[in-house]
């Protein structure tokens, strides 16, 4: 038996709290009002004034946390069992119920939400019904595109969350100081970069449609043929012996595990690796994986414009 109907079993003996702390309400909104939210997979009556609010995924939940919104139960990251690294202390506490592709139904319901915000990059069609069980849910995104801009996932979870005075604040922040670190760096007109994910089988190049690609891109750099495609994701893991593929002015690597580190540490002996012009400019920077791969929002974006400046030494 599929584990929903034990979730929904729990929910229904569960009794909301009138003073939750995953509250998205406007002063206007009124007890027992709605509004309909157009998303991934339909359009969905929602409260207008939810009091507990369970966020799946990566970009719903950097949106929530930016807009002061404190869910009731969250999901973790790509890859780890936590969520992401730059809202660690802002989630402290808050109960885990799973991963955004295997969420776990009853500790989800036990959190008693009434409104679930989820992101299409994980919750599929079948999950969308389950979830539809516990509480009313609206998913954020398009699951079959390949490229999602970062204003859009702005924009599209403010809608989510009933907050899109915040998504235009949010983006406005980001431009702001994406354009300050733009004229920080200069003219970077033929200058090219690349962002890595080293595994414990070598390394991985991310295309440049992730948000860390797309904000480069908006600062003028180009990107290697191999990745220079507007689609998230990543391609397929490279030999050392097709890192000319990806021989280009800055190299940025990110890694998830002990495992990882060790293998980057040996390719260091390889001479394609020293072959580099990067590497013959000490022009490859070590990077935060939260912030550079898994990181979709306002929040990540911000950090990220941090650590990029941090990596690439501009000036402040």
């Amino acid at each position: 038996m599929r584990t929903w109907l034990t979730a929904a079993a729990a929910l229904a003996a569960l009794t909301l709290s009138a003073c939750g702390t995953g509250s998205a309400a406007s002063p206007a909104a009124t007890a027992g009002s709605t509004r309909q939210v157009a998303h991934a997979y339909g359009s969905t009556p929602v409260p207008a004034a939810p009091q507990r609010i369970a966020v799946l995924g990566d970009e719903t939940l950097d949106f929530a946390l930016a807009a002061g919104i404190k869910p009731v139960g969250v999901t973790t990251t790509r890859g780890l069992n936590t969520p992401n690294r730059y809202v660690a202390d802002k989630v402290a506490g808050i109960p885990v119920v799973g991963a955004i592709r295997e969420i776990d139904y009853e500790t989800l319901a036990k959190t008693a939400p009434d409104l679930i915000v989820g992101s299409a990059g994980g919750v599929d069609q079948a999950a969308y019904q389950e979830l539809t069980r516990i509480a009313p849910t609206v998913v954020v995104g398009d699951p079959a595109a390949e490229f999602w801009a970062w204003r859009e996932v702005i924009t599209k979870s403010g809608d989510a969350f009933g907050k899109p005075e915040v998504a235009t604040r949010l983006i406005g922040e980001v431009e702001a100081r994406l354009g300050e670190v733009k004229k920080a760096a200069g003219d970077v007109k033929g200058a090219k970069v690349v962002l890595v994910r080293w595994g414990a089988d070598g390394p991985t190049p991310m295309y440049r449609g992730m948000q860390a690609g797309q904000l480069m891109k908006e600062m003028g750099y180009g990107f290697p043929q191999l990745v220079d495609v507007e689609k998230g994701g990543h391609g397929q893991t490279l030999s050392m012996e097709r890192l000319d593929e990806i021989d280009v002015d800055h190299i940025f690597i990110s890694s998830l595990n002990p495992e990882a580190e060790t293998a980057l540490e040996e390719a260091k002996a390889s001479p394609t690796w020293r072959a580099l012009k990067a590497v013959k400019e000490d022009r490859v920077r070590i990077v935060r994986n939260d912030l550079w791969n898994n990181g979709y929002g306002a929040l990540s974006a911000l950090e990220f414009l941090k650590d990029f400046s941090a990596a690439m030494k501009l000036p402040s």
